[in-house]
């Protein structure tokens, strides 16, 4: 199921692979939990807190996920790494 990711301009062209920064949105929490956890599947670490904000009568989650530089997660102990959600 694909992500429902906001992206800028000038990441126009970049494949998913290439992209380090993804913001995450939306409105079904069981949908939005499976896209953020997808993406820490694929590599990606939390980047900031949640965002909740309304739409009307709906809620929207927000989420930024960053992905490490190659390597950097070879230095994080096991404790970083489970408060990281990997």
């Amino acid at each position: 199921m694909p992500r429902s990711v906001a992206l800028c301009g000038y990441r126009a062209g970049m494949t998913d692979a290439q992209l380090r920064y993804q913001v995450i949105t939306g409105r079904d929490e069981t949908t939005f939990s499976r896209s953020v956890s997808d993406a820490l599947k694929e590599g990606f670490v939390l980047h900031g807190p949640l965002a909740l904000t309304r739409d009307g009568d709906s809620t929207v989650y927000v989420q930024a996920v960053a992905r490490p530089p190659q390597g950097m997660l070879d230095m994080l102990s096991p404790e970083m790494r489970r408060m990281m959600g990997m």
